[in-house]
């Protein structure tokens, strides 16, 4: 009997954690939604990186992203709130050596790398205005800037320079050479 409690409350912990993850995910941006294999890979190309270039995707979810750009020759960098979607992502990654990265944490508190090229989010609503200051101070920091590569959802105050089915992309200028 002693065995079945001990599962019963490890069960109970898993799915707390579980339920916690999923509404940290929420409470701080969108919800996971796969992206569809195809769509990520116009993403990719969207991004306009040559090799070597490093993508940040912000909120990678399962790492399909990280995984199609590593596969390209594009070094790629994810950050995720759910620490279980964090861990799947990593475990895909692994693959790529030297290649993909991820964080597990929220990205509003971490710096993007020095070498990010491009960035592609999927965030809705209040975040987007949010967004569009993050991406600003970050982009400052670089002479190049970043390419933004929003799916589903324009980002407010700024101009796209490309509309692409689902995707949205913007040049986000760096600071003054």
């Amino acid at each position: 009997m002693l065995i079945w409690e001990v599962f019963g409350y490890l069960a109970l912990g898993l799915a707390a954690a579980f339920v916690a993850a999923l509404t940290l995910t929420v409470l701080f941006g969108a919800p996971y939604l796969p992206t569809r294999r195809d769509h990520a890979q116009v993403a990719v190309s969207l991004a306009g990186l040559r090799p070597g270039q490093t993508l940040v995707d912000l909120g990678c979810g399962d790492g399909r992203l990280l995984v199609m750009a590593a596969r390209q020759g594009f070094r790629a960098v994810g950050y995720e709130i759910n620490p279980f979607l964090a861990l799947i992502s990593w475990w895909r990654g692994r693959a790529f050596p030297g290649r993909v990265k991820v964080y597990w944490g929220n990205f509003w508190r971490r710096n993007l790398p020095a070498e990010t090229a491009a960035v592609f989010v999927f965030a809705a609503g209040p975040y987007l205005s949010r967004l569009g200051r993050y991406l600003s101070r970050q982009a400052g920091q670089t002479e190049q800037g970043l390419v933004l590569i929003s799916y589903a959802f324009a980002l407010p105050a700024h101009r796209p320079i490309k509309r692409h089915g689902p995707f949205w992309v913007y040049k986000i200028p760096g600071r003054p050479k």
